[in-house]
């Protein structure tokens, strides 16, 4: 095909001349995908005089060149643009933490058309929805986060990472010897567990000095307690400590005793302890307790039957060889007992007693308790009570300092008034008379005082007598113990 501007022979279907760049008249026919605009065919009005010049026309064959370029690029451009998947890249901090730590995520998508929507699923139910998440995993194990990526066009892509979560890191440490006597020389170790590798160790000693070895060595040059400490971390920077007492004991043994009490009664019992400070435990123990009794506990209990002074030692050594002795003394006093009085102890009708007691041996701080036998009682040591007519046991119970008890009792009788019978009875020879009294009540035993009337007596119970002849009056007074008397009167006649 010619070309109409300057003739020059062109291939069919041509759009352009080639030599002079004028348009051939043809259209050339593209294929055009139906969402994106092609560039058309670029047509430059050509003047109808074929007298431009050859300059003109090269300017403008280029101009027509770079259009078409221009045009091509941005289809290429637009096409990218709406029909490229979303690609990226994703991020994590790390990969490797101990449980409780975080890890920060990110994602930078490339192609696509922003903006973007991001939906993490952290593997431990978490989730997010922002670009540069920060999410924190609470317990060890393996977990496999997820992000999907969503364009504007709906255009997706997933990105996944692994995260190991370890356990948080612990430390077990050990110290011998952790007790001893001044000076001490002490061996450390500590071994991390868990966490994530590797570890590093901080000890400190407890007196202000420290080390960053593992396994230390450490001598103690002073008595006292000490707090050893060491903190292990971990390769992601977190912590674990353990502790231990040293004890740094003077070359020696001391310490205090005690005893429940240094006074008591017989068949009591006295608690004994000693709390040996300074030394070296386990300590060991020898007692002897003064009245052959021995024992080798620590706080042993010990009962003395026998009044006495009793001399208590102790002998404590600890496993260093080092020893001390401690005493004391237990008195042991007689039983305690308890002597008491009433007066009067017998009445006629009624009785008003007064009552003593005393208690003698024990410990001292007696107590006292009457009970007079009619229901009725007392504390008071000393006391008075009123009695009706019967017959009574009173009791008084003394209790000692130490709580040991003895008691004393007496009888009160409270009898009713005295009273006598008495008869005459004609017996022979030739004017002779038997008496005869029957007393009765009153407080045993009675005395007797018969007047016959002729100016004889008698303090026979039951008397005989010979009279003349004659009329008489004979007369009986009976007395009984506690001093009540009664009178009786008989008359006979005689001849």
């Amino acid at each position: 095909m010619k070309c109409p501007s300057c003739g020059a022979g062109n291939d069919d279907g041509k759009a352009f001349c080639g030599d002079c760049g004028a348009a051939m008249g043809v259209t050339p026919v593209r294929s055009v995908k139906p969402a994106i605009p092609q560039p058309g065919p670029v047509v430059i009005p050509q003047p109808a005089s074929p007298l431009l010049s050859e300059r003109t026309k090269k300017r403008l064959k280029i101009g027509a060149i770079v259009i078409a370029l221009i045009l091509t690029i941005g289809s290429v451009l637009g096409y990218l643009y709406y029909y490229q998947p979303v690609r990226g890249v994703g991020t994590v901090s790390t990969t490797t933490i101990d449980a409780g730590q975080s890890v920060h995520f990110g994602f930078t998508p490339s192609q696509g058309v922003p903006p973007y929507r991001y939906i993490w699923n952290f593997g431990d139910e978490g989730v997010s929805a922002e670009k540069t998440p920060l999410h924190s995993y609470n317990s060890p194990g393996t977990y496999i986060p997820t992000v999907t990526v969503t364009d504007t066009a709906s255009k997706t892509t997933t990105w996944t990472t692994t995260i190991i979560v370890n356990p948080r890191p612990s430390v077990v440490g050990t110290v011998s010897p952790s007790i001893g006597v001044w000076s001490l020389n002490a061996s450390f170790t500590a071994q991390g567990q868990g966490g994530t590798l590797n570890y590093s160790y901080f000890w400190q000693f407890g007196d202000g000095n420290s080390s960053d070895t593992q396994n230390p060595m450490y001598h103690y040059s002073a008595v006292g307690t000490y707090t050893a400490t060491v903190v292990v971390r971990d390769g992601v920077g977190m912590t674990a400590s353990w502790g231990v007492k040293i004890i740094v004991n003077p070359a020696h043994v001391s310490g205090t005793g005690s005893v429940s009490t240094t006074t008591i009664d017989p068949g009591q019992g006295v608690q004994f302890g000693f709390i040996p400070s300074p030394g070296i435990a386990p300590y060991r123990y020898s007692w002897d307790l003064g009245d052959g009794g021995v024992s080798a506990e620590e706080n042993p209990y010990h009962t003395y039957s026998s009044p006495g002074t009793y001399v208590s030692s102790v002998t404590v050594s600890d496993s260093a060889g080092n020893s001390t002795t401690w005493n004391t003394t237990i008195v042991v006093n007689p039983p305690p007992s308890v002597v008491g009085t009433v007066a009067p102890l017998v009445g006629v009708s009624s009785l008003n007693a007064s009552f003593t007691a005393q208690g003698h041996g024990g410990m001292p701080g007696f107590s006292y308790s009457w009970q007079f036998g009619d229901g009725n009682s007392s504390d008071t040591q000393n006391t008075t009570h009123y009695y009706s007519t019967g017959v009574y046991i009173a009791t008084v119970i003394a209790t000692d300092g130490a709580g040991m008890t003895a008691s004393w009792s007496v009888t009160v009788s409270v009898n009713l008034p005295l009273t006598t019978g008495i008869e005459a009875v004609y017996t022979g020879p030739v004017w002779t008379e038997a008496f005869y009294c029957t007393p009765s009540q009153g407080v045993p035993p009675y005395s007797y005082y018969w007047q016959f009337g002729d100016g004889e007596s008698s303090t026979l119970q039951n008397p005989s007598h010979r009279y003349d002849p004659g009329y008489w009056s004979i007369s009986l007074i009976v007395t009984d113990s506690v001093g009540e008397t009664v009178e009786a009167h008989i008359a006979i006649s005689m001849g």
